[in-house]
């Protein structure tokens, strides 16, 4: 998980002028959890609206699962139209919410001078098409977050001068980087594996399902190459069992 000096008792003790017709509604209490979770969004870069409770709850000491602070960071937030909100088909019944800055947010983060970066979100549709592609832009988000929940390094996007860019990078403690790409589906695509195998000589690979991920080995080892890879399935159930295993769930070929 992301782990940022939030700091967010310290700061926003009043909110700014031209706040006043947003917050006209709320209790002083409710608008400082408002600018709080409006801080957190604009400093963290996250996007995943689980991840984001996680971090105001660790930075301000309360216990997980915290309502008020979901409900700050999905209901009121896209009410007062600081931020702009999603709630996604994730795996099955299952749903993801996702949250970006909207202008009025940015605006008043200057005002209130907080330095904000690009969300994650934000990266996927400005750089890949994230809001032509919804369910791609999901997934990569969703495993970036599963990958920071085990302790991994996340960059979106990163750049590696080859005919093909990756859809993520990470990495963790002194082992070497990997390239990753997230696939929604199987789809019989040999090259596209052979040109994977520039950034890492194998293939890694990220899916939602248990039973895409069969699938896109199969394809794998048709090329054949090399390889590793995981499902948001059984990451999000190891999650849900308390117990976070191993960010790959499989590996072939030689090593």
């Amino acid at each position: 998980m992301t782990n940022l000096p939030l700091n967010l008792k310290a700061i926003f003790h009043q909110a700014p002028r031209s706040m006043d017709y947003l917050l006209s509604e709320f209790r002083r209490d409710r608008r400082q959890r408002l600018l709080q979770a409006l801080a957190t969004v604009a400093m963290s870069g996250c996007s995943v609206t689980a991840e984001l409770c996680e971090l105001m709850e660790n930075d301000l000491g309360l216990m997980p699962g915290n309502h008020s602070v979901r409900n700050t960071l999905t209901k009121d937030l896209s009410a007062t139209g600081l931020a702009i909100t999603e709630t996604c088909r994730f795996i099955g019944p299952s749903k993801m919410g996702l949250i970006r800055l909207s202008e009025v947010g940015r605006k008043v983060c200057a005002e209130m001078g907080v330095q904000t970066v690009d969300s994650e979100w934000d990266q996927m549709i400005r750089g890949h098409n994230g809001l032509q592609f919804p369910r791609h832009t999901l997934g990569v988000l969703a495993f970036a977050y599963q990958a920071r929940r085990r302790g991994w390094k996340v960059v979106l996007l990163p750049y590696t001068g080859t005919p093909v860019e990756p859809d993520l990078l990470v990495s963790q403690k002194d082992d070497e980087p990997i390239y990753v790409e997230f696939e929604t589906r199987a789809r019989s695509r040999g090259e596209k594996w052979y040109k994977n195998r520039l950034w890492n000589t194998y293939v890694a690979v990220a899916t939602f399902t248990v039973a895409i991920r069969r699938a896109l080995v199969q394809e794998c080892k048709e090329v054949p190459v090399r390889g590793q890879a995981t499902d948001l399935q059984t990451l999000a159930q190891q999650e849900r069992l308390g117990a976070l295993g191993n960010l790959w769930q499989e590996k072939w070929g030689r090593w």
